[in-house]
């Protein structure tokens, strides 16, 4: 339900620096939620010109950031369930909470409905009542399946989805926690090869006890993204790792991607479409990467604008300079009989380390690209310092605040 309390006039067009809440709005958010403590957060970095919609915008918190947040000053803040977030007229946004450390820094996602340079929403906190209360829906709604790769433990073997999919995947190799991977915790998805066998890398089941995830992947076909995060270890060297798709052997290749490690530095990939060999991949040229360094790419089916039976691709790298080209014979991804896989699957596990993988089914403009791969340098959003307002007993008159 709506609750307004926060009466302005939309300020998502307009290209503002980081203003505080007036007392005004502070005593009336505090009057109609119990939420005693705000920041005002702006997309100052955003750099497009197309109004991105339901953008999922990444917010780190850690103390003094914003200005004046204490993690001591939550009521819950062993688990930080009364921090939310609200639109500029006071309607609550969904969010997900993807790491939460007292010690450092908390991870949020939060969608919001319009992103353009300049969009303002607030981040509140200090209540009784939960920030769910104010938007119970996922932030990821859009989205087939989303995976932060968060989990601490050595050799975790379920990996959540941050979706109402619950496409959880279960790790079938030796794997490893990264405190800092590109966006909050990683994983190194393999840490042995592994090449006999379909069980390796982390795998989302999808036979016949899992038909309601199966019809989520299988209704990817034919325009989608895989999006994902990935670091080459030193001194690994192997052939043609699966680094994500749905290849069940080389019989029933589906759609992926494969990256070569095999001499130094990345550049060969192969990208898959439905097909009944392993040679079935387009091998296109791709920019040289770095091992030990953290890039981000986006795999974008679509289907040709010439000829709808056909297919093409995109490889963005780091959001942006994508490779475009056609598949195998312009033949569509396809769904295969066998799982989904990260970092695995096809008998070649990848050895490297992940990070925030995605899979939706759209076509993203360069722009929603571009801010995704932004929001990892920490320009993307600036923060307001923390506000303050404290109610009046009840024997006294009204509600009463004060601003820090």
């Amino acid at each position: 339900m709506k609750k307004s309390i926060l009466p302005l006039l939309a300020l998502a067009a307009l290209a503002l620096p980081v203003r505080a809440i007036t007392d005004a709005e502070l005593a009336g958010l505090s009057a109609s939620n119990g939420f005693y403590r705000a920041s005002v957060l702006t997309t100052s970095g955003y750099s497009g010109s197309e109004v991105l919609t339901d953008f999922p915008v990444l917010v780190r918190i850690k103390p003094g950031s914003p200005s004046g947040f204490a993690y001591s000053d939550m009521m819950f803040p062993d688990t930080g369930k009364d921090l939310g977030f609200v639109d500029m007229e006071g309607n609550g946004l969904a969010f997900d909470l993807d790491e939460w450390n007292t010690s450092g820094t908390s991870i949020y996602w939060v969608n919001v409905p319009i992103v353009t340079n300049g969009t303002q929403f607030v981040m509140v906190y200090r209540s009784a009542q939960t920030g769910k209360s104010l938007n119970g829906n996922n932030a990821f709604a859009d989205y087939a399946g989303v995976w932060h790769l968060g989990e601490t433990a050595t050799k975790s073997t379920t990996i959540k989805d941050s979706t109402d999919n619950h496409l959880d995947g279960t790790s079938h190799a030796n794997s490893s926690p990264l405190a800092e991977g590109a966006i909050g915790g990683a994983g190194q998805i393999n840490t042995t090869d592994n090449n006999s066998g379909m069980a390796n890398g982390i795998q989302v089941a999808l036979g016949a006890a899992n038909s309601a995830e199966r019809a989520v992947v299988d209704g990817l076909i034919p325009e989608f993204t895989a999006s994902f995060w990935w670091r080459h270890p030193k001194n690994v060297n192997t052939r043609w790792n699966c680094v994500i798709g749905r290849k069940n052997g080389n019989a029933d290749p589906a759609w992926g991607l494969h990256f070569d490690q095999q001499n130094g530095n990345y550049s060969p990939i192969r990208v898959f479409s439905a097909g009944t060999a392993d040679s079935h991949c387009q091998k296109p040229t791709c920019q040289q990467t770095a091992r030990e360094t953290w890039y981000k790419v986006d795999l974008v089916y679509y289907l040709d604008p010439s000829d709808s039976t056909k297919a093409r691709y995109k490889i963005y790298w780091n959001g942006a300079n994508p490779t475009d080209g056609a598949t195998y014979n312009g033949v569509l991804p396809g769904n295969s009989t066998g799982n989904f896989c990260i970092g695995g699957g096809g008998g070649r596990p990848y050895r490297g380390w992940m990070d925030e993988v995605r899979l939706r089914k759209f076509v993203p403009t360069a722009d929603w690209v571009k801010a995704e791969y932004d929001q990892a340098g920490g320009m993307f959003l600036a923060n307001g310092g923390v506000q303050s307002a404290e109610v009046v007993p009840a024997q006294t008159q009204g509600v009463g605040f004060f601003i820090d």
